[in-house]
Order: C-alpha cells, then sequence, then structure tokens
C-alpha cells in the first residue's frame, strides 16, 4: 500500500518569500513515492479577521467559519505553486482519492470534509488549522500528520504542553490522540528526512523534533 501522510502548511508562512522553493524541494521527491494530502492555515487573512472581531464582537460561530473559508483561499493561492497537483474540493473527490491509494499530491480544500453543521470541533477562536488537519488525517484514516511551523519547536515539548504554550490549539492534544504528529519548524535543514521518518512511524503519540 502506497504511505499516506496529511502535512498542514501553517498559513504565516505564506508571507515568507522563500516558501515556495522550500514547499517545493520537500515535497517533489515525497509525493513521487507517497499519498500527500497537503492543507494550508489561514494566515494574515484570518489575522485581519480577528483584528476586526476585537473591535466588533462579532458571533463565535460566523467567524470561525468565515476563517475555515479563508483556508480555501490561501490553498487556492498555494495551488498556483504546483501546478499539477489535483486540488480537492468535494467530500466525493476525497474519498474517491484516497480509497485509490495512488501516490502524488492532493491539495486539500475544508469544504471537502469540513462544513457549516459539522460538530467535531468547537466553534470559535479556541479552535485552529492544527485541529481540523487532525480531523482530516482521523477521517482518512492517516496515521501520520505533519505540522510545518514558523516558530522553532522544542524537541523535549508533547503535545499538552505544545497547546499550553500554544504552539498547537488546546483541542488538538484530544483530537490528535491517535495519531503520529511531527511538529516541524519550516526552516529546517533536515525536513525532508523528518518526512520520511514520519511515514514509517507508528500512531499513537506526538512526536515532536526540534528543526
Amino acid at each position: 500500500m502506497t504511505p499516506r501522510i496529511v502535512i498542514k502548511l501553517g498559513g504565516s508562512l505564506l508571507s515568507h518569500s522563500s516558501t515556495p522553493s522550500t514547499l517545493r524541494s520537500l515535497l517533489d521527491d515525497s509525493f513521487k513515492r507517497h499519498q500527500v494530502f497537503l492543507i494550508v492555515g489561514g494566515g494574515e487573512l484570518v489575522e485581519a479577521v480577528r483584528d476586526l472581531d476585537a473591535v466588533h464582537s462579532f458571533a463565535q460561530e460566523m467567524l470561525h467559519w468565515v476563517s475555515v473559508d479563508l483556508m480555501g483561499s490561501t490553498m487556492t493561492l498555494v495551488s498556483q505553486w504546483f501546478k499539477d497537483a489535483d486540488v480537492i474540493e468535494s467530500q466525493e473527490q476525497l474519498a474517491f482519492v484516497n480509497a485509490s491509494g495512488i501516490a502524488g499530491l492532493c491539495l486539500v480544500m475544508p469544504s471537502a470534509f469540513y462544513r457549516r453543521g459539522d460538530q467535531r470541533l468547537p466553534q470559535n477562536w479556541g479552535t485552529t488549522s492544527d485541529s481540523i488537519a487532525a480531523i482530516l488525517a482521523v477521517q482518512l484514516g492517516i496515521k501520520d500528520l505533519v505540522l510545518l511551523k514558523s516558530c522553532m519547536i522544542d524537541e523535549t515539548i508533547d503535545g499538552d504542553l505544545a497547546a499550553e504554550r500554544q504552539v498547537v490549539d488546546s483541542h488538538f492534544p484530544t483530537v490528535a490522540k491517535d495519531l503520529c504528529v511531527r511538529l516541524i519548524g519550516f526552516k529546517s535543514t533536515i525536513m525532508s528526512d523528518v518526512l520520511q521518518t514520519a511515514i514509517s512511524s507508528d500512531g499513537g503519540e506526538v512526536d515532536t523534533r526540534l528543526v
């Protein structure tokens, strides 16, 4: 069976000029042998909404889904870096591609697995794209989840401490409890090695790396 993995690109990394080339370097070799499902955070677009909420105090549930929609917008931008990749927009597409087991890069829109009315996560600012990426992995039956972060990651940190330090959101340790998670600083020179290790690891714990 083709090894499968979910990778979440932190939305704040879209503001870095080196991100396209670094991400392509990381993924080009990987998706020749693996089925890679990529999801992207909302980044500065969501931060702009957060700033507006601080002024106007909008309804939390509404803001949650606005933020999820903006994850689709950032994925549209990232898709321009991978013109040959499949963009997955519907539940039917996602189920078909997942069942195919064909190696390649799949760019997953939130609309393919997480829509209004979904109650798997609290609908407020306490839920971030990290937990949304985790429910994608759980839904697809994929044990391996990589979170690419703009911050440095303490190699001794566990899931609960990562949530306490706001590296991930407070719901993430619960949602990802059965996954094998790698938290990786994006500027690492050994990201590819960590990704290869993630493919062959057993699930069930958060394994963080300072890279």
